[in-house]
């Protein structure tokens, strides 16, 4: 009797490879480990996918052997086994690349590790720490409760405004779920959100795991190891914890349904929406979504099919209109003409007035850096970066001022005469360091603080920032998009945008929704207490539509309005997209391949004619990370059946290309750019 092992690796090779086991590692090859494996003349490291007993060998194949066995536990377990095949097809990738994104990197662990993973903690529910529900909350959580006996899979909406209480309503449904000796997958798209959902779930569930990028890689393997081992009832964290392998599924939350960092940027480029309502479908349980601006597809399909079932799952919609505490806060619109100064001095008059109210603000462009653009008024154009079409941008730091790229992290010193024709540069534009150091300047009596990307490396500074904006000891936090959303102050009254409307003027069919939720959400910050917050949107066009929306928090208006839009071109939900983007280093090879790979899918088409093609064309952003871009978007509204006529011409064509040229695949591509 012989034991052959499959193997998958983790880069874009098809077959799964068998490997015999050899008597000295019998008792170390399980499912889910890592193993090294000779592939191609070459070490290589795969993971066992399946071991077979087989009373014979195949005297035409000669099988190479298991040469070492990795790790002490499994990094994956039968379930994300059987979800990577699913990943595969639906993202059009390999099995080894879809089971790559579902484990951290594992570490050595210490005795004393081992300890920690082997100690029984039992589950303790401390009931008392939660508040009570209203009628609206209770009659939503008595819905959902319903659903989570049910043998349907099933997918909840709650659209909630901000400080509506949908947190509450999340709450008391963990607890169901434990209560019934099922675990539960709570998933936030941003870190910011963990720091008081972390605490707040404890409080009632006690020991629970989190998953999120800022934890030390070691952190982070031990946390999913508590995961693997049973150890926990509760996951929190962000997208990439969709692949937690928790026992006992009961229940997933997705809170702040509509962000788009739900969607990794790296091949697979999956989304944890749908991959939640994959394993929804798998366990048949319930899936949560919540969301005060949700996005137009979710929407779209739960109010379409309210208590019914579609596609194999039942839809539920549920609305929240009023504020557990407080109330919506007064917004109001200020019109800017120049921008000499980074804030309008009626924005700046409101600042200092709230804080002689011993209240805070929030101040919020999204926008890093200090100026993003040096300009050449001989030239007429930006410095941009030597790997992209972006401009850089001047950061100042503590001793030095960079320029940085955003997109590949380029950095040289900052120059101040053009390269090509020796004038002076020009700097433009306002970014959020400049806006934090103008609040110093006008404002020296208040401790302001700033939070981006550029200064939170580690979580414990994010933590600490937070916790010290919501223990009042901060009066102003600048930030960019980082501080829109999960947190709840009490003592935050005043909520600036500034170029609020910037974002509704980008290239892409999402941009508008993109920059409603940020207003939305942003502005929900403010007043969550008794007292009635304010926010001001600094504008440019205060008549655009999308704007008044906003101030008017008028999500139904926004909602039909973009639909009718959505619907005139059939964009999603009335359709699903493919996007297949080409890099290589040569423009002109970037161009020969989208357009081989755009007369093989357009000879396609014309056969069954289930799919539209736009392009090939250049991407909007031409070049990035010293590759040119060009691309092609596949419109159908008959999914399954694109991806199984179109699968085989990919991979054909991925094997023409050549090993400086990339085909990129994008399922239901969240931008276009």
């Amino acid at each position: 009797m012989y034991r052959v092992a499959k193997v998958v690796f983790p880069f874009p090779i098809e077959e799964e490879y068998d490997y015999l086991i050899p008597e000295e590692l019998s008792s170390k090859v399980e499912l889910g480990k890592r193993v090294m494996v000779s592939l191609k003349n070459r070490e290589e490291e795969g993971i066992v996918v399946e071991i077979q007993k087989i009373d014979f060998l195949n005297p035409q194949i000669h099988y190479k052997e298991i040469s070492q066995v990795f790790d002490e536990f499994p990094v994956v377990n039968q379930e994300q086994i059987e979800l990577s095949y699913w990943v595969s097809k639906e993202y059009l990738c390999e099995v080894g690349e879809a089971l790559d994104k579902m484990y951290p990197k594992p570490f050595k662990i210490t005795k004393k590790d081992l300890l920690e993973l082997n100690k029984e903690e039992a589950i303790n529910l401390h009931e008392e720490n939660l508040v009570s529900l209203s009628t609206e909350q209770k009659s939503i959580f008595e819905s959902i409760k319903e659903s989570m006996f049910s043998s349907i899979p099933s997918i909840h909406l709650i659209q909630g405004i901000t400080g509506s209480g949908k947190t509450e309503i999340y709450l008391y449904l963990i607890v169901e779920a434990i209560k019934a000796n099922k675990s539960v997958l709570f998933i936030v798209p941003e870190i910011s959100i963990t720091v008081q959902m972390i605490e707040r779930i404890r409080k009632i569930v006690g020991n629970i795991a989190v998953l999120h990028s800022s934890l030390t890689g070691k952190q982070r393997y031990l946390e999913y190891l508590k995961i693997l081992l049973g150890k926990v009832r509760v996951v929190l964290g962000t997208r990439s914890a969709i692949f937690a392998p928790l026992r006992d599924l009961g229940l997933i939350i997705i809170d702040e349904e509509h962000d788009s960092s739900l969607r990794d940027n790296s091949h697979p480029r999956y989304d944890a929406r749908i991959i939640a309502k994959k394993r929804s479908e798998i366990y048949k349980i319930p899936l949560i979504l919540g969301s005060a601006t949700p996005q137009i597809e979710t929407r779209y399909f739960t109010e379409k099919y309210h208590n019914q079932v579609y596609d194999r799952f039942k839809y539920n919609i549920y609305f929240l209109r009023k504020r557990v505490l407080g109330s919506l806060p007064e917004i109001h619109l200020i019109e800017r003409e120049n921008l000499e100064q980074p804030i309008s001095n009626e924005l700046l008059k409101e600042i200092e007035k709230n804080y002689k109210n011993k209240k805070q603000s929030l101040i919020l462009l999204n926008r890093r850096g200090y100026h993003p653009y040096l300009y050449c008024k001989k030239c007429k154009k930006n410095i941009e970066c030597p790997n992209c079409s972006i401009s850089l941008s001047l950061h100042k730091n503590t001793n030095e001022r960079v320029l940085k790229c955003h997109y590949c992290n380029y950095q040289t010193a900052v120059i101040y005469s053009c390269p090509d024709c020796g004038s002076r540069l020009t700097q433009l534009g306002t970014g959020i360091q400049k806006v934090e150091e103008f609040l110093l300047n006008i404002f020296p009596e208040m401790k302001i603080v700033r939070l981006d990307t550029d200064v939170v490396n580690k979580e414990s500074i994010l933590q600490e920032v937070i916790q010290s904006f919501i223990q009042g000891d901060i009066d102003i936090l600048t930030g960019t998009q980082m501080i829109s959303k999960g947190i709840d102050a009490p003592n935050l009254n005043l909520v600036g945008v500034l170029q609020a409307d910037a974002g509704f003027y980008l290239p892409d069919f999402r941009s508008a929704e993109r920059a409603f939720s940020l207003l939305v959400q942003v502005a929900g910050r403010s007043g969550r207490r008794e007292n009635t917050g304010k926010a001001f949107f600094e504008v440019f066009d205060q008549d655009h539509p999308y704007i008044k929306w906003a101030v008017n928090q008028d999500y139904e208006s926004f909602f039909k309005e973009e639909l009718k839009k959505r619907f005139e071109f059939r964009y999603p939900p009335f359709s699903r997209l493919i996007r297949l983007l080409i890099r290589s280093p040569l423009q002109k090879k970037a161009e020969k391949y989208i357009n081989e790979l755009a007369n093989e899918l357009t000879q396609k088409k014309q056969k069954i004619g289930i799919y539209e093609l736009l392009g090939p064309t250049q991407a909007p952003i031409l070049k990035l990370h010293n590759k040119f871009r060009y691309h092609i978007l596949i419109k159908t509204q008959f999914f399954r059946e694109t991806i199984e006529n179109i699968k085989d011409s990919i991979k054909r064509f991925k094997k023409r290309l050549h090993e400086d040229s990339y085909l990129e695949i994008e399922i239901d591509p969240i931008d276009i750019l």
